[in-house]
């Protein structure tokens, strides 16, 4: 009996992307009756994907002023099929400002079916429009366009915009960050809404200035402020801006001889800055107080003149005006020659209601007959001023 020699040799590669694996079996033949050699028969398989396409989202040329962008297109991932990829990059605009991207559909593994385009995640009211909506890509790639288009006066934000393309059951999406800006713009505000100042003195605001979409606050001009009242005098301060905005000092100041009456005056600013103007109201509260004179009862302040003597009866109110409440000196003066006037008190705090005192006027013997004038004088302790006045009338007998 022969014995026979036998050798075999195997092969094997693997090609990473095709998935495709070449098995070669040499086998050596030698004394088995028949004539020596070798003999390679080849076993081949393949799993290549099936056709499938990507889908990628970039940026055009910017051809709207307002719109501003050069972010980095950067895939999350790499092209792979089946599977949907976002994209890290952004691209700012301001509202009633398009921003024009680029979608390109590559086909992969032989991929010719075309190709449909849809966008989701635009900001409410905001127009989408493609150059096509369905393109059939190649193996190089094919790219349309789309704008969305923020509508003017909408919402401010970040948005993700999703664009999408579907060939029958399959589907993949590439994101984009759209963030909508506000148009550059300001806004004025007067701090405190309400400043409350005595008669002679000075009321302290600040006019805050606030930055938006990048404007420069610093080129605003302010007003007069409007509605004072009268004897006052208003006046800004150095501005201070910051990268947020502009602030600026306003003092207005009382009339220092206590011309300006206590009240409550609506107040109101403008700033201007090219086409753009905004305005702040506030309110200009000056402290103080009244004097009004009244007959004590109907008919006391008329009297027949002398000789006898007779007295006229007055009450005397002092009414705080804004939270005034400091003490008061009054006196009653020029009321006629020779009179003789008597106060109830000559020092008295006012009140919200009203503080009152009598006044009673006697005349002097030889006042003749008609009607006086007089004055209450008020002088408070912080040195403000107000005048009351009453009438005394002597009939003849």
């Amino acid at each position: 009996m022969k014995s026979h020699g036998t050798s075999r040799r195997f092969t094997f590669s693997y090609a990473p992307r095709l998935l495709a694996m070449t098995v070669v079996a040499a086998l050596s033949l030698a004394g088995c009756g028949g004539a020596g050699g070798t003999y390679s028969p080849k076993v081949q398989g393949s799993n290549t994907p099936p056709p499938d396409f990507s889908i990628t989202v970039g940026e055009v040329s910017q051809k709207s002023v307002g719109a501003v962008s050069n972010s980095t297109l950067s895939p999350s991932q790499p092209v792979t099929p089946a599977a949907s990829r976002s994209l890290t990059r952004s691209i700012t605009v301001t509202p009633g400002i398009t921003a024009h991207l680029s979608v390109t559909v590559t086909a992969l593994y032989g991929f010719s079916a075309p190709v449909t385009l849809s966008v989701g995640g635009a900001p409410a009211g905001a127009t989408t429009a493609f150059g096509a909506t369905t393109i059939t890509p190649t193996a190089t790639g094919v790219t349309t366009t789309v704008d969305v288009t923020p509508i003017s006066g909408g919402p401010t934000g970040t948005y993700t915009i999703t664009l999408t393309g579907t060939a029958g059951t399959t589907s993949h999406m590439a994101t984009d960050t759209l963030i909508v800006s506000a148009n550059p713009d300001f806004t004025i505000a007067l701090t405190p809404s309400t400043a409350t100042v005595v008669q002679n003195g000075t009321a302290n605001y600040t006019v805050t200035l606030t930055s938006i979409g990048g404007f420069d606050t610093s080129t605003v001009v302010l007003s007069q402020p409007t509605g004072l009242p009268g004897n006052t005098a208003a006046k800004y301060g150095t501005p201070t801006t910051t990268a947020t905005g502009t602030t600026v000092p306003l003092s207005i100041k009382t009339s220092t001889d206590n011309q300006t009456p206590p009240g409550t005056s609506p107040i109101s600013l403008t700033g201007t800055a090219g086409s753009l103007s905004h305005s702040v109201a506030g309110t200009l509260a000056v402290s103080g107080y009244t004097i009004t004179v009244t007959e004590a009862t109907p008919g006391s302040g008329t009297i027949f003149a002398p000789p006898p003597a007779k007295t006229a009866h007055f009450i005397v109110t002092v009414t705080s005006v804004n939270g005034y409440s400091v003490p008061t000196t009054i006196e009653a003066l020029y009321v006629s020659q020779g009179a003789t006037i008597v106060l109830g008190t000559t020092s008295i705090t006012p009140t919200a209601a009203g503080a009152t005192t009598t006044l009673d006027v006697t005349p002097a013997d030889y006042t003749t007959t008609g009607s006086y004038l007089f004055y209450v004088y008020g002088n408070g302790n912080d040195g403000t001023h107000a005048t009351g006045t009453g009438t005394m009338v002597l009939l003849g007998g």
